[in-house]
């Protein structure tokens, strides 16, 4: 994973955590980090030849992360 598609990946997860409301701004960091964590974990099971459009794999990647980490809360 390059420097640039890591950043990019982290410019996708904070501008979708915005989307998310929390009570506590802790709890929505560590879901940020829950989501972050599982998106760079699972980035090489992206599939070129099932579908071309990496942002919908990758925000749906994070969104689940997030659910996960907000579950574990």
């Amino acid at each position: 994973l390059t420097p640039q598609a890591q950043q990019m990946m982290i410019l996708l997860a904070n501008k979708t955590i915005k989307k998310m409301r929390y009570y506590n701004p802790i709890d929505k960091e560590d879901c940020l980090q829950t989501g972050l964590m599982i998106m760079f974990s699972n980035w090489r099971n992206f599939d070129e030849t099932k579908s071309t459009n990496a942002f919908a794999y990758f925000t749906e990647i994070f969104k689940r992360g997030i659910a996960k980490g907000f579950n574990e809360l």
